[in-house]
């Protein structure tokens, strides 16, 4: 039994080691379409160990991440209210899942109106000892809404762990800088933009997580085609050929990954290149 496994199963019933154990080989290697059938057979597994709430809530946990990569995050959004009354309320692994894949959804004002519970909670001290995974899916809401004030105030506090992968038992990994770099975009700052989408395509890189690292080559072709820009050692210029470059490695994965919303973001912008 590896380490991964040992730490799982001290917290979690064997389907949700089987369920991790499947779903992040195949979400990385960007297998997604694989890696989103094993929910169904977690399911049927929770169904048989009597514990089917906690079973949904795990899968939708373990899930999430690649089911925003393909587009349907609505299929989150259909969780049993009883999942989430067992993870107790006002947990944080239940309060950003629906709110991050409302605003992959485009309905920003629901998003929003959680965001805005979350931010009070967390000004009031409530939410202050907020995972650092939780706080990388707020950010990445925060983002997603475009709301600045916001923005600011999660990449401060995620800033000092920038070079790290956030993640949970369950629930696949993502890139903090990725989340950063967007954030940093966001405000303007395309210096620390470019900055940390560098060192989130490393890291990535590093991983072989091919959905992030797709991300972050579309996130560097959109801060390229901005406009050109000092580089973060403040030397050169950015080209159109570099943001092309980029472009068509994205293009090329969310292709085969089949991750359509990202695809079609980035033939957008192939579309204005050739105009």
């Amino acid at each position: 039994m590896d380490e991964l496994t040992r730490r799982i199963r001290n917290i979690a019933p064997d389907f949700s080691v089987s369920l991790v154990r499947e779903i992040w080989p195949a979400t990385l290697d960007g297998k997604l379409e694989s890696a989103g059938a094993v929910g169904p057979r977690a399911l049927a597994q929770a169904e048989k160990a009597g514990n089917p709430a906690y079973g949904r809530l795990s899968v939708y946990l373990a899930t999430c991440r690649l089911l925003l990569y393909l587009g349907r995050g609505e299929e989150v959004l259909s969780a049993p209210s009883e999942a989430g009354r067992t993870a107790a309320a006002g947990a944080p692994a239940w309060t950003w899942l629906v709110p991050l894949c409302l605003a992959h959804l485009g309905r920003r004002a629901e998003a929003q109106e959680a965001l805005n519970r979350f931010l009070a909670a967390l000004g009031a001290g409530d939410a202050a000892d907020a995972l650092t995974f939780d706080l990388t899916n707020w950010l990445e809401t925060a983002v997603l809404v475009e709301d600045r004030e916001a923005a600011t105030l999660l990449a401060q506090r995620l800033a000092p762990v920038a070079a790290l992968a956030s993640s949970t038992a369950l629930a696949v990994p993502t890139c903090i800088a990725r989340h950063l770099g967007a954030a940093s975009a966001l405000l303007g700052d395309r210096v620390a933009a470019r900055r940390y989408d560098e060192q989130a395509l490393d890291l990535a890189g590093r991983m072989r997580h091919r959905p992030e690292s797709a991300l972050v080559h579309l996130q560097l072709a959109e801060l390229l085609l901005a406009g050109p820009h000092p580089s973060p050692e403040g030397e050169g210029k950015t080209t159109r050929a570099e943001a092309l470059e980029h472009l068509d490695f994205a293009i090329a994965g969310f292709r085969e990954m089949k991750m359509q919303p990202s695809l079609e973001r980035a033939l957008r912008h192939k579309d204005v290149l050739k105009a």
